[in-house]
């Protein structure tokens, strides 16, 4: 699936956990090679540079998505599709367009004539989904929510564009989407996520924006994947220098903090530093266990110690597993926008090479 994103969903990502969730869905899928980004001319690449280096300064875990989508662009790395202008404009029809970019009250006559460039020339073979944000998000921010953004602007100004140049619907196809119809539960889109879904993906953002920082990594990683068919999905997996930090995160609900964190949680975790270490042969690993629960059960330590003895032959590899304290405020279950903070590394095990 090819997405051309409004540089606007990006902007409201620090302040928007719900973008922040959907741009980690685009993320994730980017990843796995099964989503690009569409780029049209130096206009919308010009603003995703200037909102890419504002990310890499901001303290903000929202923003983690948005480095992660953006950076493999800014390498070359082949995360995006440039879409060929197999339609241009004619001079006929030029006059008509920046009438209907007028019309349409655009806040960036560059940005959003690009993105209305690139629906125009979408074939169905290729397909494209434009990501918009809706007007309540653009509202309560204090962003101008102009006919761009209503359900059938930009799209029924494509269609009308189509006829003059004498296309046929049939033989185009995109979808204007916005944030709803990402942060969905199952297949019933405009529905977003259960309370306790969402705030585990955003738990999951904000500490590995945490710990990349810890170790000054701001690279976008995704767990190889030999190693998440090894060991399933990993919440965290940052490599750097030879040194690899991975993570299990667990959140615990708003009072039940004091349910320990269990051996299946261990496990989890000692299978992601396993598969790591066999596949990635690092000189030196850390697993974190984090989570907000007050602490790790005895029996996740026994599980501990069964993968130890297997460790413990293991050669010119340093193997670290600690437990990281995540301290949420009083109230997270009942906001929006919460922040966590890591309290430092309680060392379960530690090898020297």
């Amino acid at each position: 699936m090819i997405w051309a994103i409004d540089p606007l969903v990006f902007e409201l990502a620090a302040p928007e956990p719900r973008c922040a969730v959907a741009l980690e869905h685009i993320a994730e899928n980017i990843e796995k090679a099964e989503y690009l980004i569409a780029l049209d001319g130096n206009g919308l690449f010009e603003k995703y540079i200037e909102i890419f280096e504002s990310c890499l300064v901001d303290p903000s875990p929202n923003v983690q998505p948005i480095i992660r989508i953006l950076a493999p662009i800014m390498k070359g790395l082949g995360a995006s599709f440039s879409v060929p202008i197999d339609t241009p404009i004619s001079a006929e029809l030029e006059d008509i367009y920046d009438g209907l970019i007028d019309m349409l009250d655009c806040r960036s006559k560059v940005v959003e004539s690009q993105l209305l460039t690139i629906a125009l020339n979408s074939r169905k073979e290729g397909g494209v989904s434009v990501l918009i944000p809706e007007e309540e998000l653009l509202e309560r921010h204090d962003f101008p929510a102009t006919k761009f953004y209503t359900p059938t602007g930009m799209k029924e100004i494509v269609k009308a564009l189509w006829r003059k140049m004498g296309i046929r619907e049939n033989d185009c196809w995109f979808q204007i989407k916005n944030i709803n119809d990402i942060v969905k539960v199952g297949e019933h889109a405009g529905h977003i996520q259960s309370p306790a879904h969402a705030h585990s993906e955003k738990f999951e953002i904000k500490t590995l924006g945490k710990l990349r920082r810890e170790l000054g990594c701001y690279d976008p990683e995704h767990a190889p994947s030999d190693v998440e068919q090894e060991a399933g999905q990993v919440d965290v997996y940052i490599a750097h220098n030879d040194i690899f930090w991975v993570g299990e995160c667990k959140l615990r609900d708003r009072g039940n903090e004091g349910k320990l964190l269990n051996g299946e949680e261990m496990r989890k975790l000692c299978r992601v530093v396993d598969a790591t270490v066999h596949s990635q042969n690092p000189k030196e690993i850390t697993g974190y266990l984090i989570s907000n629960a007050d602490d790790v059960h005895e029996y996740a330590k026994e599980v501990l110690r069964s993968y130890i003895v297997r460790w413990c032959e293991y050669s010119g590899v340093s193997i670290q597993i600690a437990f990281r304290k995540a301290i949420l405020p009083k109230r997270w279950s009942r906001q929006d926008s919460w922040g966590v903070r890591l309290e430092p590394p309680q060392i379960l095990f530690k090898s020297e090479p």
